[in-house]
């Protein structure tokens, strides 16, 4: 079934997509900080598992921190990640 609107009512209905769209990102960015910052794995050759730790909410202390083995880098929204390669 196809439907003719007019241009206001497809930009309505765009709009509203796009809210949605920011709105779905903006929960799964917090879910994967929050991910990030508790779930403990082994990275990098150490011998203790700790927190990877998001570089959105880490502090930086000049070192160079990468999305490279973060458990929630597949899903993370995050446009400007940081990769080691």
């Amino acid at each position: 079934m196809k439907y003719l609107l007019s241009q206001e009512e497809y930009d309505t209905l765009r709009l509203r997509k796009e809210d949605e769209i920011a709105e779905n990102d903006e929960e799964l960015q917090k879910f994967c900080t929050m991910v990030a910052n508790t779930l403990p794995i082994k990275f990098w050759g150490r011998t203790e598992a700790k927190p990877w730790q998001c570089l959105i909410s880490r502090e930086r202390d000049n070192e160079e921190w990468y999305c490279d083995e973060c458990p929630s880098q597949k899903v993370c929204p995050y446009p400007h990640k940081a990769w080691s390669k």
